[in-house]
């Protein structure tokens, strides 16, 4: 008799979980207990006495785990496990190096942009919330670096996971060179990168 009371203790708790079913009149011993969670790809699960290795599938899955209590009850707890993708997340800014001086847009792309080269157009992944370590949150930012900046962005979905990269804008010293060559005058010149025809060599 005291088993019982015990057992209908417990099963006064189950209300605690998401989701429990008590022991039936066929079975008072066995104890059944339905667990529903989401994580993002690329991660462990440790949860409600589960303990998984990474998990890199994206979907739904479903484990269950035999275990006595310590009421010496058998027991059974089934966990289905919503496994989401993690963004995949890439940058383009064109050119990818300019003066100091100069604007250059830094774009964010996410598995669902789509870039056209002729006539150049970016449209932007929707289901993505981005982050830019500028402050920004559009899927682009505009900026007039002076030296060579790391920019850095998050993007997000709508279950919470992201991913995190970095575009480097580098910015050009725009230092000038002299270089010194003979010839003579009127005479073609080839050399260094230059091409000058006669015409111009005899002023």
């Amino acid at each position: 008799m005291m088993k019982r009371i015990i057992l209908m203790l417990i099963c006064m708790c189950c209300g605690g979980f998401l989701a429990a079913q008590c022991p039936d009149s066929t079975d008072i011993n066995a104890f059944h207990f339905l667990y529903r969670d989401t994580i993002c790809s690329g991660n462990d699960y440790h949860r409600y006495g589960f303990n998984l290795a990474r998990q890199d599938s994206v979907g739904w899955f479903t484990y269950t785990e035999h275990y006595t209590t310590v009421q010496g009850c058998d027991s059974v707890r089934v966990l289905q496990l919503l496994v989401v993708g993690t963004p995949i997340l890439g940058t383009l800014a064109q050119p990818s190096e300019i003066c100091a001086g100069q604007s250059v847009v830094v774009h964010a792309l996410g598995e669902h942009s789509q870039v056209v080269v002729n006539p150049p157009s970016i449209a932007y992944d929707t289901t993505l919330t981005y982050q830019w370590n500028t402050g920004s949150t559009q899927p682009y930012i505009t900026v007039f670096p002076a030296q060579t900046t790391t920019y850095t962005v998050t993007a997000t979905t709508d279950y919470g996971c992201s991913a995190t990269t970095e575009h480097i804008v580098i910015v050009g010293t725009g230092a000038s060179q002299v270089i010194h060559d003979t010839l003579c005058q009127g005479a073609v010149y080839e050399g260094y990168g230059y091409s000058l025809t006669a015409e111009e060599t005899r002023s």
